[in-house]
């Protein structure tokens, strides 16, 4: 919830200020991120110089930048107005998703190697649209499609390098992280698949860290 008061000087003595107001989307959209609002004929009445307006913001557990909104007085009289505009800005307060929760399923299916772990191998492969995600989601009300799963693998490829070596490869840290799913440690989860020094249980660490 979000409240606005606004400030009212050099209004004539003993008289009434009415105005409207309204809320007006910025980045937040209206009823998906805040209720909109819009009241007539508000006044601030004589001797008194202040008005609160409240607007009620839709929380959501989605990881997103920062929103605004704009709150505008129009229709004003017995004042001159010097700014008819506020700004609300929607802060977010949700931490990203997990990385290898790769296409944001719930709890029923995340971190599965049969979902998570075979997009990343597809993706590593070079796979894209449908068949990167053919018969490989998992469950859940707010499912990656093909688009947005392959922006998260890209933008997760530094901390997808598991085993350090500065490269992301589909038979080497694509492999260990599936085995990693699959339950796999030590010598089993890195045979013929690390490359670079790190130790088997820094790798398994490394891919623990990215599904807290």
């Amino acid at each position: 919830m979000l409240r606005w008061r606004s400030a009212c000087t050099g209004a004539p003595a003993g008289t009434n200020v009415t105005f409207d107001i309204a809320t007006a989307n910025g980045t937040a959209t209206a009823g998906s991120d805040y209720v909109a609002q819009s009241l007539t004929g508000q006044t601030i009445s004589a001797g008194s110089s202040t008005y609160s307006f409240t607007v009620l913001v839709n929380g959501d557990t989605l990881n997103e930048a920062n929103e605004t909104f704009f709150v505008n007085v129009t229709n004003v009289t017995n004042a001159t107005v010097a700014d008819g505009q506020g700004q609300g800005t929607i802060i977010n307060d949700d931490p990203p998703p997990p990385i290898l929760n790769i296409d944001n399923s719930n709890a029923t299916t995340k971190y599965d190697a049969a979902t998570d772990g075979v997009l990343l191998l597809r993706y590593l492969f070079g796979y894209r649209d449908a068949a990167l995600v053919n018969g490989a989601l998992g469950s859940g009300p707010s499912l990656r499609d093909a688009t947005q799963i392959a922006a998260h693998v890209s933008a997760s490829l530094t901390a997808l390098d598991v085993d350090g070596d500065s490269k992301t490869l589909a038979l080497t840290d694509g492999l260990m992280i599936l085995r990693r799913l699959l339950g796999l440690s030590g010598a089993a989860l890195t045979a013929n698949a690390k490359q670079g020094v790190a130790s088997d249980a820094t790798i398994a660490a490394a891919i623990d860290a990215l599904k807290p």
